[in-house]
């Protein structure tokens, strides 16, 4: 009996690992990036993430998101560390990825399906019509 329960503990731990190496191939979605977020001129609380589900990849910002409301605000992926962005370059050279049309609570925004996160460095939030950069956060 205690050799059955070896070989069936055993026998479950595999299966569990198998179930979860196959997890991509399943579909279920793998985070490529996430953090916290940076405030520059208003804060901005709440943790986001990058997915990749089935080749999309998805920025979600989380339950807990909350900042000011501004028109056009607007998130970027950009080429530029954190250090070399201010108000006025917060989207030069950048990859529009939308808007936040509320200021609080979860939102999901496609990327371009040719998005290549290597080539960005910093997520942006920038209030366009104000050019005020709201706050960044570190993509590596």
């Amino acid at each position: 009996m205690a050799q059955f329960r070896n070989w069936l503990g055993v026998a479950l731990i595999a299966g569990a690992l198998a179930l979860a190496a196959d997890a991509p191939a399943q579909g279920l979605p793998q985070v490529r990036r996430e953090g916290h977020w940076n405030a520059f001129n208003q804060t901005i609380a709440g943790t986001w993430q990058i997915l990749d589900e089935r080749g999309t990849l998805t920025l979600v910002l989380s339950e807990d998101f909350e900042t000011r409301k501004a028109p056009d605000l607007f998130l970027y992926l950009s080429p530029k560390p954190q250090s070399e962005l201010g108000n006025r370059n917060a989207g030069d050279g950048a990859l529009f990825v939308g808007e936040v049309k509320v200021p609080r609570g979860p939102q999901r925004f496609d990327l371009p399906p040719e998005t290549d996160l290597s080539q960005f460095r910093t997520l942006v939030l920038h209030c366009q019509s104000y050019a005020v950069l709201w706050g960044t956060a570190p993509l590596d």
